[in-house]
């Protein structure tokens, strides 16, 4: 499984719940966010990459289960 989410905008009560949630998913599961990365020991970093948006460059995490 995949979930992406531009969370750009998104506070750290936010992100927070969003870990929390994103424990819930199988081993394996990946979870792509912008601009800040999940706040959970559930989740590895694989990758942290800049990319030029349309509004400028973007952080991008990529997160697994």
């Amino acid at each position: 499984d995949i979930v992406f989410a531009n969370s750009t905008c998104f506070g750290f009560e936010l992100m927070d719940k969003l870990s929390q949630k994103a424990e819930r998913m199988k081993p394996g599961a990946q979870l792509i966010t912008f601009t800040l990365p999940l706040r959970s020991s559930s989740f590895t970093m694989r990758l942290k990459r800049n990319y030029v948006m349309s509004w400028g460059i973007a952080t991008v995490y990529f997160h697994i289960r």
